[in-house]
């Protein structure tokens, strides 16, 4: 492998910008870190002038729907992590609710076997947990398990656990962290039993979603997740925030409980809301709902003060034939893998935050609350994935045009970035380049530190 060395480069990293050069080694890892122009060039194979773009640690989406195994006719581990790297992501943590369910050491171990040769990004499986799969979990790997993932409420794949001795028995016997859904099935039942009886004679429309999967569903799940993670000790990990209400018990509970819970919201809660239904429809689907303007801008508050951590894309493909059918046949998730990263740095613009913010957002955050080894960071000895971003004279429109993910359509479609990715880099190799052919998969097995 080539030695290469990036510079002229704005590092966002560690709470910072500025102004550096990288040299990665041909180990794959970052040889030395420096002010731009104090690294001569004279060791490298091949220099890099990003003529004053943006260079920052690799995202790591710590929630994907990759499909693989057995849904693979909307997506599958090749595709979607060539779509993670076009948009920067340089590591994944992949969703058990596939099929066969990741509920079991083996499933676990075979997904990784699955993965070898096969991606483009760095790659994780949660284990899934189950109403009685709680010797699984005892017994798991923490070197090769991110989290144990938990639906309390159903979502594609039905895994929810709502009994709440089961409940119990999860809480109680995870090791490491646990990552959970939160939404209430009971109320989800009643809502939808009452929508049906308001539309007898046709289908449910799409802008009662969010009434359906409403904020009182996710607020009453999240609050008995943190007392059960109170009663047991339990470090949790709260996946796709929706509204204010759930803003206010994880805010209390941190305060509470410091450094033993943390949070997730998604770019989609961030850009869109309840207005969008009508125009938008079966694109805005998802699990838990998008809802109301307030929410979304309780929400984007958050991204600022710090009570969100991270930003999961929850890249949940599914084919168009399958998601324009009526409300109750349609399938719930969206692909969002290929632009989170730039969405994200059009809004931090937007709300007055700088850059570094998503830099800890989507790298510094992830590496840590999942304890991903040597990654996340832009450090001297540590795995070089890093992503060039340019920041555009002129905005662009993103269109369906040149989609990588197998679904072939986004919800972000006509909609307006001043950002885009230039180059990828994983474990020290150039994994996309949009003027190049996109090269074969160098992704590798991620491994985690818990303690």
């Amino acid at each position: 492998m080539q030695r290469i060395l990036i510079d002229n480069a704005r590092l966002l990293n560690e709470g910072q910008q500025l102004e550096a050069a990288v040299l990665i080694g041909p180990s794959g890892r970052i040889e030395r870190v420096a002010p731009a122009g104090a690294i001569s060039a004279g060791p490298a194979d091949s220099v890099v002038d990003a003529g004053g773009d943006y260079l920052m640690p690799g995202a790591i989406d710590t929630h994907v729907h990759f499909r693989d195994p057995g849904l693979t006719r909307k997506a599958d581990m090749a595709s979607e992590s060539a779509a993670a790297v076009s948009g920067g992501v340089t590591s994944f943590l992949d969703m058990p609710n596939t099929q066969p369910l990741t509920t079991s050491n083996r499933a676990l171990r075979e997904k990784y076997t699955l993965a070898q040769g096969r991606c483009h990004a760095n790659y994780g499986f949660y284990l899934g947990a189950t109403q009685r799969n709680t010797d699984e979990i005892k017994a798991l790997d923490p070197a090769i398990t991110p989290a144990v993932k938990l639906f309390m409420g159903s979502s594609t794949g039905d895994m929810a656990v709502e009994r709440l001795e089961a409940l119990h028995g999860v809480f109680g016997q995870t090791p490491i962290l646990l990552a959970t859904h939160c939404e209430t099935d009971g109320l989800i039942r009643a809502n939808t039993q009452h929508a049906r009886k308001a539309y007898p004679d046709g289908d449910i429309p799409f802008r009662l979603h969010p009434q359906i999967r409403s904020a009182q569903c996710c607020a009453q799940s999240v609050a008995l997740a943190i007392d059960l993670a109170r009663q047991h000790g339990t470090r949790l990990h709260i996946l796709h925030l929706s509204c204010a209400e759930e803003l206010d018990l994880v805010a209390r509970a941190k305060a509470q409980r410091p450094g033993m819970l943390t949070a997730e919201t998604c770019p989609h809660y961030l850009y869109l809301n309840g207005q969008h239904y009508d125009t938008m429809e079966w694109r805005m689907k998802c699990n838990p709902a998008i809802k109301g303007r307030m929410d979304q801008l309780h929400l984007q508050e958050a991204i600022g003060s710090g009570l969100i951590d991270t930003i999961g894309s929850d890249h949940a493909p599914h084919l168009i034939s399958e998601k324009t059918k009526p409300y109750t046949a349609c399938p719930s998730g969206m692909p969002s893998v290929e632009y989170a990263l730039q969405l994200m740095l059009d809004l931090a613009d937007g709300l007055g935050l700088p850059p570094h913010r998503v830099a800890q957002l989507m790298a510094h955050g992830p590496a840590d609350i999942y304890g991903v080894c040597e990654r996340g960071y832009a450090r001297e000895g540590y795995h070089a994935d890093l992503v060039r971003v340019r920041h555009l004279a002129e905005p662009r429109l993103l269109t369906q045009q040149g989609i990588r993910s197998r679904c072939g359509w986004t919800p972000y479609a006509e909609h307006i970035t001043r950002y885009s990715v230039v180059a990828t880099w994983v474990n020290g190799r150039l994994a996309y380049c949009p003027d190049r052919p996109m090269p074969g998969p160098g992704g590798q097995a991620l491994r985690f530190n818990h303690a």
